[in-house]
């Protein structure tokens, strides 16, 4: 048995929730699980589009170009900038899902 403490703001949103699975505190948290699965699996899905793109437009790997952006071989151009961050979101995202799968 799990016991938790919540303010009564979560306690209320958490007993709505738990109401559209009819009481069935597994559903919820089925439902809870397969509901950010999919979502992280999207958002990796839609960063993967973004780093083909740059890596088409530059000829390189994004991994081969974080290593040598993160150790300053590049400026701050703002591609470059974009293809970090979309990197590290992606890099956050798998983390994310690895932790829930």
């Amino acid at each position: 048995m799990i016991q938790i403490e919540i303010n009564t703001t979560s306690e209320n949103r958490f007993n709505r929730l738990l109401s559209i699975y009819k009481g069935d505190y597994n559903g919820l948290i089925d439902g809870f699980f397969n509901y950010k699965i999919s979502e992280l699996t999207k958002g990796i899905r839609n960063i993967e589009n973004d780093l083909r793109f740059f890596e088409k437009k530059y000829g390189l790997s994004s991994r081969d170009f974080y290593e040598r952006f993160s150790n300053g071989e590049y400026g701050h151009d703002n591609d470059y900038l974009i293809w970090s961050g979309e990197y590290e979101a992606w890099m956050d995202f798998n983390n994310e899902l690895e932790k829930l799968v």
